[in-house]
């Protein structure tokens, strides 16, 4: 039999042509920038720890995501339960699903709501847990275009009224007439005030160990720590003439928020976007 063009003749009979052959296992891979990047997730990690720890999380209802499936991301140091509020507790994050039909689940979660839970839609959970943007707090339009997609969370912005608690705006609230160059009045009513935090009767020692006190011990998340503070600022500055009226609690304000960051705040990756404090 004649030899195909191309081909060679062994003494096993014919061979096709040797042609060069590769093994792709995946995409190449440089050790230094692999270790890079696992360095970037354990540093987010330990942040989500440090910023979410001891928390509690109630997740009701699935879709666009499965609940235990997101329940699984959480730090070890969270609680949660899903489609249910455990007895005694007080969650600080309910996490809401697209299906239909949670108006039950969600009545009992708002009678056990405090003052500084939170009721996100499942991205509004993943943008907090990745990237530190709180939805309730900062991301306020994304949270209102979410109850369009997201039936729940409608309806809890309809009930809040009734359960008594405030759905966050990003209209500036009225404040009332200030008692002092910080405005205590107002600042009474903060959970950093009543953990022993002011501007008034602390010299800057005295506020930095109280600060410490509370970032370290945990009693509050940085996150709440620096957005009451900077909050305090836009607050004072929106007001008329409120730049040269509050001067001095401004000053101290941004001292604080400046010394929290050199020392907590490390920057990129850290899973939520520092505060801004202008008006």
């Amino acid at each position: 039999m004649p030899t195909p063009a191309g081909y060679a003749v062994a003494s096993r009979g014919i061979v096709p042509p040797t042609a060069p052959m590769k093994l792709i296992i995946g995409p190449a891979w440089n050790e230094e920038e692999m270790a890079a990047w696992l360095g970037r997730l354990t540093t987010r990690a330990f942040s989500q720890h440090q910023r979410l720890g001891g928390s509690r999380f109630v997740f009701v209802g699935d879709w666009p995501f499965n609940q235990t499936e997101l329940a699984d991301l959480l730090p070890p140091s969270c609680e949660h339960s899903i489609g249910f509020v455990s007895k005694g507790w007080t969650p600080t994050h309910v996490v809401i699903g697209q299906e239909g039909g949670l108006e039950g689940k969600l009545d009992l979660c708002m009678e056990a709501a405090g003052a500084s839970t939170r009721f996100v839609p499942q991205e509004g959970f993943l943008d907090d847990l990745l990237f530190g943007h709180d939805w309730w707090t900062a991301e306020i339009d994304a949270l209102n275009d979410a109850c369009d997609h997201y039936p729940g969370l409608a309806y809890v912005r309809t009930q809040s009224t009734e359960f008594n608690f405030s759905w966050p705006s990003v209209a500036a609230q009225p404040v009332p007439e200030p008692r002092g160059a910080d405005e205590r009045f107002r600042a009474d009513e903060t959970p950093l005030f009543k953990l022993g935090y002011n501007v008034s009767g602390l010299d800057r020692n005295q506020r930095w160990v109280v600060l410490q006190r509370i970032v370290d011990q945990r009693q509050m998340p940085l996150v709440d720590v620096v957005g009451t503070i900077a909050s305090h600022c836009r607050t004072r500055r929106r007001q008329h003439g409120g730049e040269t009226k509050y001067s001095q609690a401004l000053s101290k304000w941004e001292e604080d928020l400046r010394r929290l960051k050199d020392k907590y705040y490390k920057g990129p990756p850290y899973p939520f976007t520092w505060p801004t404090t202008g008006s």
